[in-house]
């Protein structure tokens, strides 16, 4: 029974969040064991508050330049040595966090049979994942090495309660004149192409949400993927619109989005 793991899960928003439910079941299956995660600093208020989590390794991707990186990655490599971890999930399966579950000194190090970049080499254990599933199913099937059942997928995530507090300012809680529900958010970027929806699109949608069910409509998202897109939504939609891109932590938004009626968004992290 393993009593100090550790999952890797760097990145993306989207990848981190379709991993928490290897969080729940392991800290199910192994109640008394020590569970942390080495995630990008960016993305590491998405685990932080977590029930089951002991600490965040922050992986710093971009610091101080190539030679600040490869600083801070022997570093972080170093402290996950001391740390003593004897089970290690990596979940991201890439070299570089291949090589990190390997440099921790884990006996026990779990991957997943489609990791790339050589890194099944560094594990002890490969699972399985042949054939088209759904990233969450892919994630769950390390449930064959940990023997706990891949089913009935638990997300949790719980963020400090100032977010939550911001959260209800925003939407005017507490006040003689809270924004009228129902609350729907919108968010029209996304890091590819490919996966942008046209504004025209976003603009057309948000006047036919306003027109049949009134409520405040908030854009999220970040400046440089949807802020753009935001500007011509407000300036085309008009009243009740609420502008929150790149305004927002992580931490604010998720707090945001537990208060929404309706998301309506691409294929991105957002969702």
């Amino acid at each position: 029974m393993p009593e100090k793991i550790l999952i890797i899960k760097p990145s993306s928003l989207g990848d981190v969040v379709h991993a928490l439910p290897v969080l729940s079941k392991l800290a199910e299956t192994f109640p008394s064991a020590r569970i942390s995660w080495l995630v990008a600093d960016a993305l590491a208020p998405l685990v932080e508050s977590h029930e089951s989590i002991e600490r965040v390794y922050r992986f710093y991707r971009r610091i101080g330049g190539p030679l600040g990186s490869v600083r801070a990655g022997v570093a972080l490599a170093d402290s996950l040595r001391k740390a003593g971890f004897d089970c290690v999930v990596d979940l991201q399966g890439l070299l570089r966090s291949a090589l990190f579950a390997r440099a921790s000194g884990a006996p026990m190090r779990v991957g997943l049979s489609d990791a790339r970049e050589g890194s099944r080499k560094f594990y002890t254990h490969t699972v399985s994942v042949e054939g088209a599933a759904h990233a969450v199913d892919r994630y769950l099937k390390v449930a064959d090495v940990f023997g706990f059942n891949g089913e009935a997928a638990h997300f949790s995530l719980k963020m400090p309660e100032w977010a939550y507090r911001s959260a209800e300012r925003t939407l005017g809680a507490g006040t003689p004149a809270p924004l009228p529900r129902p609350y729907i958010a919108l968010s029209p970027g996304a890091r590819w192409p490919t996966k942008v929806w046209p504004a025209s699109n976003f603009i057309e949608a948000a006047r036919l949400l306003k027109g049949h069910f009134g409520g405040t409509i908030f854009l999220a998202g970040t400046r440089a993927e949807a802020g753009a897109a935001g500007r011509r939504i407000c300036g085309q939609v008009g009243e009740g619109v609420i502008d929150c891109i790149g305004r927002t932590s992580i931490e604010e938004l998720v707090a945001l989005f537990g208060r929404m009626d309706l998301v309506l968004t691409g294929d991105t992290g957002l969702l």
